[in-house]
């Protein structure tokens, strides 16, 4: 069992409606690290899920909270808009 010390990061993936918002958030809650949504904190602008945030913006969004974070899990692919994980 992980003890809340040290880097914790972990990313989950995989199909629409699979649980994988489910599993990452139970993970975090049981792991003590934050759980990142990306669909709600990065891709949409807007509460009605119909305005996209530009890719630069979702980037420098991601950029700066996996690196504000000890420990993390994120549910969502980040591939399609960000190489870079």
């Amino acid at each position: 069992m992980f003890d809340g010390g040290g880097e914790m990061k972990i990313q989950i993936i995989g199909p629409s409606g699979s649980g994988k918002s489910t599993l990452a958030r139970y993970m975090a809650e049981r792991l003590g690290v934050t759980w990142i949504d990306t669909d709600s904190r990065y891709f949409w602008a807007d509460e009605d899920f119909r305005e996209e945030t530009p890719v630069e913006e979702r980037r420098r969004r991601y950029r700066e909270d996996v690196e504000a974070l000890d420990g993390y899990v994120v549910s969502g692919s980040v591939k399609s808009w960000n190489g870079e994980n």
